[in-house]
């Protein structure tokens, strides 16, 4: 069979280390998960599982600290994914969809084809104060219920999006 490349990578770290790199970046909270790829020549295929949990803003501290989750599956020139963040007693944010990513471990080359199709879906309802716990901006302030429905299709070099926001 043909020989071929294979990344098994976890990590668990916080996120006050982004401060070494960039200092104006101050957070809060731990980031990890799993990633694996296998690449016999034909591109690579595999999955992702990230999680970021107590994270926390310094510029909101009186904030609920949020939790969020991203799961892909690559394989076949693409990566179906889901992810979610929630943060206090608000519905979490949910989001979903598919992209046209090519990863090819052999030459070391990852990226989005411009003629790929891609979809996504974010759907929320809530409090708007609650959605903006999950934002870095602290001078925002909303109030009242929001509905949120966004709606991503097309290609990466001519998406379509369509939803509302009421």
């Amino acid at each position: 069979g043909a020989a071929g490349l294979r990344i098994d990578a976890a990590a668990d770290v916080p996120l006050s280390l982004l401060s070494l790199v960039a200092p104006e970046v101050k957070l809060e909270g731990r980031a990890g998960g799993t990633l694996r790829l296998d690449d016999a020549g034909s591109g690579a295929r595999g999955g992702v599982d990230l999680r970021v949990e107590d994270l926390r803003f310094s510029r909101r501290r009186s904030a609920p600290a949020i939790s969020a989750l991203l799961r892909g599956e690559i394989g076949a020139g693409s990566a179906v994914f889901e992810a979610s963040a929630e943060g206090g007693p608000a519905r979490p944010v949910e989001a979903r969809g598919e992209l046209p990513l090519a990863i090819d471990l052999v030459t070391g080359t990852a990226g989005l084809r411009r003629d790929g199709a891609l979809s996504a879906r974010v759907d929320w309802q809530g409090e708007a104060m609650n959605l903006l716990n999950l934002m870095p901006a602290s001078d925002h302030v909303l109030s009242g219920p929001v509905e949120l429905r966004l709606a991503v299709d097309g290609t990466v070099a001519r998406p379509n999006v369509a939803g509302r926001i009421q």
